[in-house]
């Protein structure tokens, strides 16, 4: 998985595409954010029977999925792309099975899902109308 700086950091200098050069500033900018602990967002706007549910990143549909059991008398929407901080954000599975997407857009490591489902629950919790 890339990530580590100092790859990152060469590859910003010296890739050819222009594309792996923004990638590798994406890589950086969320390193930095992560090491300062900045917490990412998750904003919802609930109206009473729909919620629309903003997901930072590239989220594997597997979350939207998770969003609609934890909702099921209501209408879940998940928006992805909140903010590309993390890149792809996949769920454990794909860690095994190797998923290519996880080599060089991914800035989360193996766990995250747990961490995605929490915030769910949190975000998405039961509220009374």
């Amino acid at each position: 998985m890339p990530g580590f700086p100092r790859e990152l950091e060469e590859r910003l200098k010296n890739d050819p595409k222009p594309f792996g050069q923004c990638l590798a500033a994406l890589g950086l900018s969320w390193r930095l954010r992560a090491e300062r602990g900045q917490p990412i967002d998750v904003p919802v706007l609930d109206f009473g029977l729909a919620q629309l549910l903003l997901l930072p990143g590239e989220m594997y549909v597997e979350f939207q999925l998770m969003a609609q059991k934890l909702r099921p008398e209501s209408l879940v929407m998940a928006l992805g792309y909140g903010e590309c901080a993390p890149g792809y954000v996949p769920i454990e599975r794909a860690w095994h099975e190797g998923d290519t997407n996880l080599k060089d857009w991914c800035w989360v490591g193996p766990g995250s899902e747990a961490r995605v489902v929490a915030v769910l629950k949190e975000a998405l919790g039961s509220r009374p109308y």
